[in-house]
């Protein structure tokens, strides 16, 4: 379920049909999103009145139907802060040992200084996105990496990232590296302003093969939660 003021930029990823929802006659409906659906949709329908709403379905015309989403694979992903392996702490997450001086552990919470990594639906940009939380080790730290195995491959691999929550004083920027099989092929610098914006990397060299995929978070100074995700698409 989405809530977006626009629908022209979004990628949609996974989505055949988009039913769109509205009150007639509420103060400040826009047309704006029903005319981006248009755009991309191959049939459109309605309207059909439901009680007080009133639905349209879409039939997009050019769905992005993923290889590969990364955030649903994080069972199976090997997370590194530096050379140390991260331990699961549940199906869903990894935590990573401080990887500064050792200091006496709180009696409760996790420690401030821990880098961790999970898969959790967070409000970026005003709608419900779900991807992969990273929060990497206080600065100064070495680079927290989640690499993904045998993941299949076409010709575009697209990656969204974005702050996830405040930032901490003095957050400047956090570098996300894209890497297949240890060559980095793209980087997005993460920013305490930087929206849900769709970077598209070309792997037509990879199509039709599975390789490791890994995402390198550096932060030089203090770190910050990013939510990220990955697709992988024909």
């Amino acid at each position: 379920m989405f809530a977006l003021p626009r629908y022209a930029g979004e990628d949609l990823v996974g989505v055949r049909r988009v039913w769109l929802l509205s009150i007639p006659g509420a103060p400040a409906v826009s047309p704006d999103p029903g005319v981006d659906l248009v755009d991309r949709a191959a049939r459109a329908d309605g309207p059909l009145r439901l009680g007080r709403l009133e639905a349209f379905r879409y039939d997009l015309a050019a769905p992005a139907l993923p290889l590969a989403f990364l955030p649903d694979r994080i069972a199976t992903a090997a997370v590194h802060l530096g050379d140390a392996a991260c331990e699961p702490e549940s199906a869903t997450s990894f935590r990573c040992a401080s990887a500064g001086p050792a200091v006496e552990p709180a009696s409760f919470g996790p420690s401030a200084d821990a880098a961790r990594v999970a898969r959790e639906v967070r409000d970026v940009g005003g709608a419900l996105r779900p991807c992969l939380v990273a929060t990497p080790a206080a600065a100064p730290a070495p680079p927290l990496a989640i690499a993904f195995a045998d993941v299949p491959m076409g010709r575009q691999l697209r990656v969204h990232a974005a702050p996830a929550g405040a930032a901490p004083p003095g957050f400047a920027a956090e570098r996300l590296a894209v890497q297949v099989d240890g060559e980095e092929i793209a980087a997005v610098d993460v920013t305490p302003t930087r929206g849900w914006g769709t970077v598209r990397i070309d792997t037509t060299g990879h199509g039709g093969r599975a390789r490791e995929v890994t995402f390198v978070l550096s932060a030089p100074g203090p770190a910050a939660p990013i939510c990220f995700d990955a697709v992988t698409l024909p």
